[in-house]
């Protein structure tokens, strides 16, 4: 005889499930639920316990009894769910989501919020550079953490989409749990779920045409990798559209470097690409600190920001704060994102695919005079 399956465990607790299921939208506020003699056969339980079970959901208020009409969910409960954030708490862009989210979401009382810390570089660095980092192989024991959240109960999986935190793992529970990706949506590629990413695109675009209209003709544009893919080739695809729809001629200069090269290095080939050809007259990074520390060596060589060479960086993290004059950067713009993720929850609208545009954060390493920002 086959077996009865996963949902007609006798262990089970239908209370938990039956709640889970209500306070994930699965039950619609207002709907009718199944009968308890079909709820029963379902779960491999008497209908009695069922109905132990109904009657404790309606003591919470998320269901109504009408007599001879069946049990409804209370289109007026929104019961408390419990919300998981994978997320690094350090490091300068990462920080920044889960401040934001923990804002947007942990002062929500229908919503309780467990953050889970994952591996991050304090550095910002390109995804080549942090893949090769170990902090990026998550350990078993997230794995065991997660799956034991998950048994306990969870009812939304957000979580930094990128592929270089390990969590590959967590598509393994779609169709159980839904899922949310944020910032970019690399690992919900053929998988179910909502996404709420920033517009990497346009943030090149607006961080080109920023500079082609401080009069920048021949702008220094950096790039992490050899071959750009996925979010470096949209920021590079974004800043060259803008450069080719200027009415000026405007000369892209590539640039490639990131955190793992000798910062000796970079600046002799910096300086080497600033003494060839017309001058540079501008520079696009696409990390605050690679544009930080390209600032810095402009200063020593006497070349003066942004009187003679405007710089602009990428992310917006604390590194804009830390530079003479504060630096000009590009954010993808977390309280957005975060603003747009409780949107989601809100609404229940959990595989809406949203786009967040970046915002230009203009300060002194661009236009002379502007605030820190």
């Amino acid at each position: 005889m086959a077996g009865r399956g996963p949902a007609s465990n006798p262990n089970i607790d239908v209370y938990a499930a039956l709640r889970r299921r209500i306070d994930r939208g699965e039950f619609a506020p207002g709907s009718r639920l199944p009968s308890l003699r079909a709820l029963a056969q379902q779960y491999g339980q008497r209908v009695s316990r069922v109905h132990r079970a109904v009657q404790r959901l309606e003591i919470e208020d998320r269901v109504r009894s009408r007599q001879g009409s069946g049990v409804f969910v209370n289109a007026a409960a929104a019961g408390v769910r419990r919300v998981l954030l994978l997320n690094p708490v350090t490091g300068d862009t990462w920080a920044d989501y889960t401040r934001e989210l923990t804002r947007a979401l942990g002062d929500d009382p229908q919503i309780r919020l467990l953050v889970q810390s994952i591996g991050s570089d304090d550095r910002g660095g390109s995804p080549a550079a942090l893949r090769a980092d170990p902090i990026a192989n998550q350990s078993a024991d997230l794995r065991a953490k997660v799956r034991a959240m998950v048994d306990e109960g969870i009812d939304v999986i957000l979580f930094n989409g990128l592929d270089q935190f390990g969590l590959s793992f967590i598509t393994e529970y779609e169709g159980r749990v839904p899922l949310i990706c944020f910032y970019i949506d690399h690992l919900l590629d053929g998988v179910a779920g909502g996404r709420v990413v920033s517009d990497w695109h346009h943030g090149g675009y607006s961080g080109m045409k920023h500079l082609i209209e401080l009069g920048c003709r021949r702008i220094l544009l950096t790039r992490p990798i050899d071959k750009a893919s996925g979010i470096v080739g949209s920021y590079l695809a974004g800043a060259r559209a803008a450069a080719k729809e200027s009415l000026h001629r405007v000369e892209v200069v590539p640039f490639l470097a990131s955190v793992m090269d000798p910062l000796a290095d970079v600046f002799a080939r910096f300086a080497a690409l600033s003494k060839s050809g017309p001058r540079i007259d501008g520079v696009f990074a696409h990390s605050d600190w690679l544009a930080a520390r390209l600032m810095a060596d402009l200063a020593r060589r006497g070349v003066r920001v942004p009187g003679d060479v405007p710089v602009l960086g990428y992310h917006d993290t604390p590194w804009t704060r830390m530079t003479d004059p504060p630096l000009s950067s590009v954010s993808t713009d977390p309280r957005g994102v975060a603003a747009e993720v409780r949107r989601l929850l809100d609404e229940r609208r959990l595989t809406d695919h949203v786009v967040v545009k970046p915002k230009l954060m203009i300060r002194g390493s661009t236009v002379s005079g502007a605030g820190a920002g």
